[in-house]
């Protein structure tokens, strides 16, 4: 819908003659960000306070030259426009979804924002350009292979539109893939070859926009992890345990810059890293090994803490990071039950006096801690395999609030597209030459109000391999897959079983998985 300042300003922007250049911003700027199919498209306006007028939108961005100067649009037959304002301060930021379109897939749009703000010689700002490519949400799937003297299988990377079930990609890489990591900025699948070469793929096509030689020392690269920076990405190298073989080697952080080529390794002085997390807003990082957490500055290139905490409640299994604090879920021993502790990640200091016991009804080891909804607030989930329990604690204390039984066998419990339910998997078995009998998996869901289980599915009687929600703002769809290449996807909240069973090109199982 047009503004009331449309007819005026659609006038003085009727095209005169082509011309050449990128407009630049004269007394209002705007950035676009987003694109996914479904998702939020998000608008940032900067200019003269109180000032109102249109966000034109076109399939081409120009340059068409007009009476009152040169215009990044086509001004085609595919025009339209939007009212915006500037709002009281200068500052305004709005949203709308990207619309469910199957031919938008692909398709640039370019955006030019107008205002009336009285400044001569015309009374008009313009804004600079800006434009996004629409793209669809999709799950990547990645085979990791294996690479031996006696043979050898590659990588395998293929996706799965979320939007119009099309399975696309089917790129091979060598030696084999250790790890894989979405790189919105760069709209590529980073995977990390076990020969220390990172490559990004195009999202799209599977072509290989670069190609990093990351250092196999101390050891081969086995994960990573985002930054804030475009293109910046952490490698984490887990180093050598003394042996009789050799004196050992501590583990080490390789900043990689994707988009220049370049490496930067941080040495860690004596851990041996299991897992890495990234901490947004920071140019922080910290890795876990047993009971300790090593911080790492990648723009100083530095280990600047080293933190242990208590070893009582054993080793360190899973973490989530809640506003400052890095809460990480110890398995549990023997002599002691399973507990939470946590770090400010700003210090690197314990945040807490001792450690908090989260224990259930059982006393089996903990595999899992998720933050999600609960008796309508949120709290925070810990999933007890062998117990086949899980136990639901308030995040401000730290104290369990409940528990409850679920279904024996349940490994991997994730919380849903939507948000409004818990997606319980229990894996699968097919038998073995020792007489051990098949059975099948099942996908379950727990309601976060009754903490009441629902088993909504019977999956193959083979391993579950992965399972991956596709955060979307509106398609809600998960995947789980199956030795060797059976893929199950659900739609749900809520779900809906039995789900779409679909066959991918991977032959050894899928070991990874990415999303857009």
């Amino acid at each position: 819908m047009l503004s009331r300042f449309a007819p005026s300003l659609a006038l003085l922007l009727a095209p005169a003659l082509s011309a050449q250049g990128t407009c630049l911003p004269q007394g209002l700027t705007i950035d676009v960000e987003g694109g996914r199919i479904g998702d939020p498209l998000v608008f940032d306006i900067l200019g003269t306070p109180s000032t109102s007028g249109l966000m034109g939108v076109d399939y081409g961005g120009g340059p068409v030259a007009t009476p009152v100067g040169t215009i990044c649009l086509d001004l085609s037959s595919m025009f339209f426009s939007f009212p915006i304002s500037t709002g009281p301060t200068g500052v305004s930021t709005f949203s709308t979804i990207a619309p469910l379109e199957v031919s938008l897939e692909g398709t640039e749009v370019h955006f030019q924002g107008f205002v009336v703000n009285g400044v001569p010689p015309f009374g008009l700002g313009f804004s600079n350009d800006a434009s996004t490519t629409f793209y669809p949400p999709r799950v990547y799937f990645v085979e990791k292979g294996f690479s031996t003297p006696f043979g050898s299988v590659p990588a395998k990377v293929v996706y799965h539109d979320g939007f119009t079930d099309v399975t696309g990609i089917d790129v091979a890489l060598t030696p084999a893939a250790s790890d894989v990591l979405y790189v919105p900025a760069l709209r590529c699948i980073a995977v990390q070859l076990t020969d220390g070469t990172l490559v990004c793929l195009d999202d799209e096509t599977g072509a290989v926009i670069s190609s990093t030689p990351v250092p196999t020392t101390p050891s081969v690269p086995s994960s990573l992890q985002p930054t804030d920076s475009p293109g910046v990405l952490l490698a984490m190298h887990s180093g050598s345990p003394v042996s009789p073989f050799g004196p050992g080697s501590p583990g080490a952080v390789t900043v990689v810059d994707t988009i220049a080529g370049t490496t930067n390794q941080i040495p860690l002085s004596a851990a041996l890293p299991e897992a890495m997390i990234s901490i947004p807003g920071t140019s922080l990082a910290y890795l876990r090994d047993g009971f300790q957490l090593i911080g790492v500055d990648h723009a100083l290139g530095l280990e600047v803490s080293f933190t242990a905490l208590s070893g009582v409640h054993g080793d360190i299994m899973d973490w989530l990071l809640q506003g400052t604090t890095l809460l990480t879920l110890h398995e549990g021993r023997e002599v002691s039950d399973a507990a939470i502790q946590g770090i400010d990640v700003l210090t690197g200091l314990p945040a807490f006096g001792s450690p908090f016991p989260v224990q259930g009804v059982g006393h089996g080891l903990a595999s899992q801690m998720r933050l999600g909804p609960a008796f309508g607030s949120t709290a925070i989930h810990v999933l007890f395999p062998d117990d086949a329990e899980i136990t639901v604690v308030d995040p401000s204390t730290l104290l369990v609030l409940a528990s409850q039984i679920t279904t024996p066998g349940t490994r991997m419990m994730e919380l849903s597209p939507g948000g409004t339910e818990w997606l319980l998997l229990r894996s699968g078995f097919a038998g073995d030459p020792f007489g051990s009998s098949p059975f099948p998996g099942s996908l379950s869901v727990m309601d976060p109000a009754t903490l009441n289980i629902t088993q909504v599915a019977s999956l193959p009687s083979a391993a579950q391999t992965t399972f991956t929600s596709l955060p979307s703002a509106t398609f809600r769809k998960a995947y789980v897959t199956s030795v060797p290449d059976s893929v199950v996807r659900f739609d749900t909240d809520p779900t809906i079983g039995p789900g779409v069973e679909f066959s991918i090109a991977v032959a050894g199982g899928v070991g990874l998985t990415a999303t857009n």
